[in-house]
């Protein structure tokens, strides 16, 4: 690990990297091209790369040791969690690294395309101070770069609870205030949301909103070992569920009428797929999970509601 900078930056831009030696030094000059009127810094979390990856990393520390920070850790011996993906760990430390006021979460495969992309972010959170998350431009490419969808074309606002709890952007250019992180670092449901970004979206913006801010597109790239996979729909019901399960146990009566409705369809949309392709272990997990909330909550109510189709189409209290 590289010294980091005697004065507290603005904004830590985090990053997550495995094995992307073909990739990590464009992400990482796509940070350094950045002009600003502020202190930032990178930190770099390396989840036991076996390739070239690690090399890369630590020859740009060594060149900016007051701008980079890297950190190597072992994959080895980590307890894995069934639905989760294994650079969780590597993320969650990454993030608690960080020492700004602000965390821009950039995986080591993606990158930035604009040089005043976190100058705008700044200015962005000095005028709105109880704006907690933030989106920019952001499109998919492929492994060489190319251009293949713009996945935050028709997200051009500032979104609320009852969007993020239901269905958030696609992006790969959050950024996030580090005290409301740090806070969710101590809950041990992060380590199990089965998707953080939208889990973050939607705990972040709760009494307030995700703002979005208008930059050049940051590129989330597509390919062969992206940690991104084609879920089954089974999979899919499964982890919707899970975040709307982990979103209450964060939030508790905080945004609970759109966490609920969420809660709800997730169970029915869940239950139905699993009677029609017969799969009884995920059947009964889902009813535990159902039972579970119901226990937590001491929501009586949750069972008429639960047979009320109309509920399915009315998604925002």
């Amino acid at each position: 690990m590289n010294n980091s900078s005697t004065n507290k930056p603005f904004i830590s831009v985090c990053t997550v990297t495995y094995n992307q030696e073909q990739f990590i030094a464009q992400c990482i000059e796509s940070v350094l091209m950045q002009q600003t009127d502020f202190d930032w810094e990178l930190i770099i979390g390396d989840d036991g790369s076996t390739d070239g990856t690690g090399a890369i990393c630590q020859a740009y520390a060594a060149a900016y040791p007051h701008r980079i920070r890297y950190y190597c850790r072992n994959r080895k011996n980590r307890p894995q969690i069934k639905g989760v993906h294994p650079n969780r760990h590597n993320l969650l430390a990454t993030f608690a690294a960080a020492n700004g006021h602000y965390l821009a979460w950039l995986d080591g495969d993606d990158y930035y395309t604009d040089a005043l992309q976190l100058q705008k972010v700044k200015q962005f959170f000095v005028n709105n101070k109880s704006c907690r998350i933030v989106f920019t431009e952001a499109q998919d490419v492929d492994a060489a770069g190319g251009f293949l969808f713009n996945s935050t074309e028709n997200m051009r606002r500032n979104l609320y609870p009852q969007d993020l709890i239901f269905c958030g952007p696609v992006t790969s250019s959050l950024v996030m205030e580090q005290a409301a992180v740090a806070t969710l670092l101590q809950q041990p449901v992060v380590q199990t949301a089965p998707a953080l970004d939208q889990f973050f979206m939607a705990v972040l913006s709760c009494n307030s909103f995700m703002g979005y801010v208008a930059t050049s597109p940051v590129c989330y790239r597509y390919h062969d070992r992206n940690l991104m996979k084609a879920q089954t729909k089974a999979n899919y019901y499964q982890s919707t569920l899970g975040n709307a399960l982990a979103m209450y146990t964060v939030l508790g009566k905080q945004c609970h009428a759109v966490i609920r409705k969420r809660i709800i369809i997730a169970c029915r949309t869940n239950l139905n797929y699993n009677l029609r392709h017969i799969n009884a272990r995920l059947f009964v997990q889902t009813i535990k999970q159902l039972c579970g909330y119901i226990l937590q909550s001491g929501d009586c109510k949750f069972f008429i509601d639960f047979w009320n189709t109309k509920l399915l189409y009315q998604r925002s209290s």
